[in-house]
C-alpha cells in the first residue's frame, strides 16, 4: 500500500506485508535548496509470535528510472552506474553521488554486469561479492547494502539512509 504521512504530509510511504512480516519505506528531504539531504527510512517489523532475525538488502542498479518521454529536471531512461565505491559508511556512486548509511551495516558488495545480477545473488541467500568498489565500463554496476536484524516478538527496527544534495 501506498500513503502520505498522517494522511496529508508530502512525505511518501510504501508499505508491503506478508503474514510474517512487513517493510514500510518512507522518504522525505530537509533542508534548503542546494544543501538538502533526502532521508529514507526501512522500518522491519516481525509479525511472528517468535524472535527471528532477518535481512534487509538496500540495492542500487541501474534501472529504468523515467520512461524516456518523461523530462523531471533530467532526460529520462536508465540511471547509469559506471562506479560504486564503499567508504567509511559512504557509498559514492558514479565518483559524484553519495548514498550514507546512517544505520550500521553488516556487509556491502558490490559488482560488474558480467558478473551477475546483484539481486539474484541476494535471492540465493547469500551474497558472495565483497568487492567495496567496482567500476563497469557499461555502466551497469550495481551493488547492495545489507543489515541483519534481530527482532523479537512483533518487534521493529528503522533503519536509516541518508541522499545530500550535489555540494
Amino acid at each position: 500500500t501506498h500513503a502520505l504521512d498522517g494522511g496529508w504530509r508530502p512525505i511518501p510511504q510504501v508499505r508491503r506485508e506478508t503474514a510474517d512480516a512487513a517493510l514500510e519505506v518512507t522518504a522525505l528531504a530537509t533542508g534548503l535548496t542546494g544543501h538538502s539531504v533526502v532521508w529514507v527510512r526501512y522500518r522491519v517489523v516481525n509479525r511472528r509470535t517468535t524472535a527471528r532475525t532477518m535481512k534487509l538488502a538496500v540495492a542500487v542498479r541501474p534501472v529504468q528510472v523515467n520512461p524516456p518521454w518523461q523530462f523531471l529536471g533530467v532526460p529520462g531512461g536508465a540511471a547509469f552506474v559506471r562506479a560504486l565505491e564503499w567508504l567509511n559508511g559512504v557509498l559514492t556512486v558514479n565518483d559524484s553521488e553519495s548514498v550514507i548509511a546512517v544505520s550500521e551495516g553488516s556487509t556491502f558488495g558490490g559488482r560488474a554486469f558480467d558478473a551477475g545480477s546483484v539481486v539474484d545473488a541476494l535471492r540465493r541467500g547469500g551474497w558472495a561479492s565483497s568487492e567495496q568498489s567496482v567500476s563497469d565500463a557499461t555502466e551497469l554496476a550495481s551493488g547492495a547494502r545489507t543489515w541483519t536484524l534481530a527482532l523479537r516478538s512483533h518487534d521493529s527496527t528503522d533503519v536509516w539512509m541518508d541522499l545530500p544534495a550535489k555540494r
